[in-house]
């Protein structure tokens, strides 16, 4: 077995990410529990880490803010994880979400009642998991987050009404991959912008990536 990735919270390493297993998934082992492996491209020091063995490599991935319990539990919520990897997962309050659209096009959702704190990040999760778009609009109460398709997100005439008379923010939307070019705002973001006489808003791509567009220098 081998280490590929070194798995770092902040400053602390937790876990450690090694060869498939028999279904050829990728095995995430917790820091405490990395000795049963023994990984063979890797050698143990004296503070528990594991440093690759001349002539290998292994490469960092950084989860700041996420949380993981044992060993071989998924990664939740990060949508480069949720992207490149296939034990990635959504966190509960993103399938939550998830589930509540099901065959909805829009959901709106009162903060104090669902105790939901939803983030751009939180919908690059989603469309990151299924490769679709998702915009967030966003007033004092609630949240309105809009689902699409691979290429567009369509507001009718009446979206626009209750999105506009409710006096909702556009906070952003996402595109479906993992590249810069998916952060190219579109003429129809640009005319959302207009419609919604707001000054910006964001893209943000697969993994997390974003660009505010709307008054780029």
């Amino acid at each position: 077995m081998r280490v590929k990735f070194k798995v770092k919270q902040g400053a602390d390493t937790v876990g450690y990410i090694l060869g498939t297993d028999n279904e050829n998934q990728d095995i995430y082992v917790a820091k405490s529990d990395i000795e049963a492996y023994e990984p063979d491209n890797a050698d143990r020091l004296s503070n528990g880490q594991w440093r690759a063995k001349k002539g290998y490599c292994i490469q960092t991935i950084d989860i700041e803010d996420l949380h993981i319990q044992n060993r071989n539990t998924p990664i939740v919520g990060k949508p480069d994880i949720i992207y490149n990897f296939s034990f990635g997962r959504l966190s509960l309050t993103q399938q939550k979400i998830l589930n509540m659209l099901n065959e909805r096009t829009y959901i709106i959702i009162d903060k104090k009642k669902e105790n939901l704190k939803i983030t751009m990040k939180d919908l690059s999760a989603l469309t990151a998991y299924t490769g679709i778009e998702y915009a967030l609009f966003e007033r004092n109460d609630k949240y309105a987050v809009y689902k699409g398709n691979s290429v567009e997100i369509i507001l009718t005439q009446g979206d626009l009404a209750m999105l506009l008379n409710g006096k909702y923010q556009w906070i952003g939307h996402a595109h479906p991959g993992n590249s810069y070019n998916c952060l190219i705002p579109s003429d129809g973001d640009y005319n959302t912008l207009a419609v919604f006489k707001q000054k910006q808003s964001v893209i943000y791509n697969s993994v997390g990536d974003y660009y505010v567009f709307g008054e780029e220098s």
